[in-house]
C-alpha cells in the first residue's frame, strides 16, 4: 500500500514480534492518517527495531508487498510483483 504520492508507507511502529529461526517477523504501527498497519519484515531489521523502541519513536518505511492488513482489514496485494516480492522475501527468509 503506497501513499497518495506513490511512495512507501511512513509508519510509526507501535510492537515487533519476530521468530530468528523463521528469518521473518511482523509489525504493527500506524501510518500518518492514523491507520494501524500490519506487515512483514525482516528479523534482523526487526531485532534492531526492537531495541529502539524503549527509548525512541521509530519509524519505517513500509512497501505495499509488505502490508497484511490496514485497520484490521486484509489487504493482501495478490498481483504479480507483489506475490514475486513475498515470495522472494520467504525464501531469502528460509535460506
Amino acid at each position: 500500500m503506497e501513499s497518495p504520492s506513490g511512495t512507501p508507507l511512513r509508519v510509526k511502529v507501535g510492537s515487533v514480534a519476530y521468530l530468528s529461526a523463521a528469518g521473518s517477523g511482523y509489525e504493527i504501527g500506524v501510518d500518518d492518517t492514523g491507520r494501524m498497519i500490519e506487515f512483514i519484515g525482516d528479523w534482523r531489521s526487526l531485532a534492531d527495531l526492537e531495541s529502539r523502541l524503549a527509548t525512541e519513536a521509530v519509524y519505517v518505511e513500509v512497501e505495499s508487498w509488505q502490508v497484511i492488513a490496514i485497520n484490521e482489514e486484509i489487504q493482501l496485494d495478490l498481483g504479480r510483483t507483489a506475490m514475486t516480492e513475498r515470495a522472494a522475501f520467504v525464501c531469502s527468509a528460509l535460506a
